[in-house]
Protein backbone atom coordinates (compact mmCIF):
# COMPACT_ATOMS: atom_id res chain seq x y z
CA UNK A 1 0.00 0.00 0.00
CA UNK A 2 1.38 2.94 -0.97
CA UNK A 3 0.96 6.19 1.30
CA UNK A 4 1.10 10.08 0.81
CA UNK A 5 0.56 13.33 2.19
CA UNK A 6 -1.57 16.02 0.32
CA UNK A 7 -1.12 19.54 1.59
CA UNK A 8 -4.78 20.93 1.18
CA UNK A 9 -4.99 24.40 3.53
CA UNK A 10 -8.16 25.72 5.01
CA UNK A 11 -11.38 26.96 3.02
CA UNK A 12 -10.50 30.54 4.81
CA UNK A 13 -7.14 30.52 3.73
CA UNK A 14 -7.74 29.27 -0.12
CA UNK A 15 -10.45 31.66 -0.19
CA UNK A 16 -7.66 34.80 1.21
CA UNK A 17 -5.39 33.42 -1.31
CA UNK A 18 -7.74 33.22 -4.32
CA UNK A 19 -8.08 37.06 -3.53
CA UNK A 20 -4.64 37.79 -3.45
CA UNK A 21 -3.32 40.73 -5.72
CA UNK A 22 -0.89 39.36 -8.61
CA UNK A 23 2.31 39.41 -6.87
CA UNK A 24 1.04 38.01 -3.60
CA UNK A 25 -0.59 35.10 -5.67
CA UNK A 26 3.11 34.53 -7.34
CA UNK A 27 5.07 34.43 -4.04
CA UNK A 28 2.26 32.46 -2.18
CA UNK A 29 2.68 29.52 -5.31
CA UNK A 30 6.53 30.17 -4.85
CA UNK A 31 5.89 29.28 -0.69
CA UNK A 32 4.03 26.08 -1.45
CA UNK A 33 6.60 24.67 -4.52
CA UNK A 34 9.38 24.98 -2.00
CA UNK A 35 7.56 23.69 0.91
CA UNK A 36 6.58 20.90 -1.14
CA UNK A 37 10.20 20.26 -2.80
CA UNK A 38 11.72 20.44 1.11
CA UNK A 39 9.79 18.23 2.82
CA UNK A 40 10.05 15.87 -0.12
CA UNK A 41 13.90 16.11 0.94
CA UNK A 42 13.64 15.87 4.78
CA UNK A 43 11.61 12.78 4.24
CA UNK A 44 14.13 11.54 1.73
CA UNK A 45 16.87 11.94 4.40
CA UNK A 46 14.69 10.19 7.00
CA UNK A 47 14.89 7.35 5.71
CA UNK A 48 18.78 7.15 5.23
CA UNK A 49 19.94 4.29 7.11
CA UNK A 50 19.68 1.14 5.34
CA UNK A 51 19.19 -0.31 1.54
CA UNK A 52 14.89 -1.11 1.50
CA UNK A 53 15.13 2.70 2.98
CA UNK A 54 16.69 4.48 0.09
CA UNK A 55 14.53 2.08 -2.16
CA UNK A 56 11.94 3.87 -0.59
CA UNK A 57 13.36 7.46 -0.85
CA UNK A 58 13.71 6.80 -4.43
CA UNK A 59 9.67 6.30 -4.83
CA UNK A 60 9.18 9.82 -3.36
CA UNK A 61 8.01 11.99 -5.18
CA UNK A 62 6.56 15.85 -5.15
CA UNK A 63 4.13 17.38 -7.49
CA UNK A 64 2.57 20.63 -7.73
CA UNK A 65 -0.47 21.20 -9.28
CA UNK A 66 -1.98 24.64 -10.66
CA UNK A 67 -5.58 25.15 -11.54
CA UNK A 68 -6.46 28.51 -11.61
CA UNK A 69 -6.23 30.77 -8.95
CA UNK A 70 -5.69 26.95 -6.49
CA UNK A 71 -2.57 25.41 -6.40
CA UNK A 72 -1.60 21.92 -4.24
CA UNK A 73 1.61 20.50 -3.52
CA UNK A 74 1.47 16.72 -2.93
CA UNK A 75 4.66 14.45 -1.73
CA UNK A 76 3.67 10.61 -2.05
CA UNK A 77 5.69 7.78 -1.56
CA UNK A 78 4.63 5.13 -3.96
CA UNK A 79 6.30 2.38 -2.30
CA UNK A 80 4.47 -0.72 -1.41
CA UNK A 81 6.20 -0.95 1.87
CA UNK A 82 6.56 2.76 2.60
CA UNK A 83 3.16 1.97 5.06
CA UNK A 84 4.96 -0.75 7.18
CA UNK A 85 8.22 1.35 7.23
CA UNK A 86 5.92 4.54 8.58
CA UNK A 87 3.39 2.37 11.06
CA UNK A 88 5.36 -0.65 11.83
CA UNK A 89 3.90 -4.43 11.93
CA UNK A 90 2.75 -6.47 15.18
CA UNK A 91 5.55 -9.29 15.90
CA UNK A 92 5.00 -12.54 13.68
CA UNK A 93 5.52 -16.32 14.00
CA UNK A 94 5.47 -19.89 12.29
CA UNK A 95 3.21 -21.93 12.39
CA UNK A 96 5.59 -23.62 14.78
CA UNK A 97 5.95 -20.83 17.03
CA UNK A 98 9.35 -19.55 15.60
CA UNK A 99 9.50 -15.99 15.91
CA UNK A 100 9.88 -13.63 12.97
CA UNK A 101 10.11 -10.91 15.26
CA UNK A 102 8.01 -7.61 14.11
CA UNK A 103 9.37 -4.01 12.56
CA UNK A 104 9.42 -1.28 14.82
CA UNK A 105 7.65 1.65 13.51
CA UNK A 106 9.84 4.65 11.75
CA UNK A 107 7.58 7.96 11.87
CA UNK A 108 9.40 9.27 9.07
CA UNK A 109 7.23 11.05 6.94
CA UNK A 110 4.26 12.12 8.37
CA UNK A 111 5.83 14.04 10.96
CA UNK A 112 8.08 15.47 8.41
CA UNK A 113 4.82 16.35 6.33
CA UNK A 114 2.84 17.50 8.99
CA UNK A 115 6.14 19.68 9.58
CA UNK A 116 6.44 21.35 6.60
CA UNK A 117 2.88 21.80 6.26
CA UNK A 118 2.97 23.83 9.37
CA UNK A 119 6.01 26.29 7.93
CA UNK A 120 4.46 26.48 5.06
CA UNK A 121 0.94 28.19 6.80
CA UNK A 122 3.30 30.35 8.53
CA UNK A 123 4.97 31.62 5.83
CA UNK A 124 1.63 32.30 4.22
CA UNK A 125 0.58 33.61 7.26
CA UNK A 126 3.50 36.36 7.82
CA UNK A 127 2.92 36.94 3.96
CA UNK A 128 -0.49 37.89 4.23
CA UNK A 129 -0.03 39.69 7.54
CA UNK A 130 2.75 41.94 5.93
CA UNK A 131 0.52 43.00 3.09
CA UNK A 132 -1.91 44.33 5.94
CA UNK A 133 -4.46 41.45 5.71
CA UNK A 134 -6.43 40.22 9.06
CA UNK A 135 -5.36 36.67 9.55
CA UNK A 136 -6.55 34.58 12.80
CA UNK A 137 -6.06 31.25 13.81
CA UNK A 138 -2.76 28.87 13.62
CA UNK A 139 -1.72 26.22 11.53
CA UNK A 140 -1.57 23.11 14.23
Amino acid sequence: MASGFTWQGLNELREALANLPDHLAVEAAAIIEETTASAEAEAASGYAGSQRAAKMARKLRHTVVRDGVSITGEVRNSSKLAYIFENGTQARHTDFGVDRGSIPPAHVFIPTMQRWRNRMYERLKDMMVREGLLVSGDAG
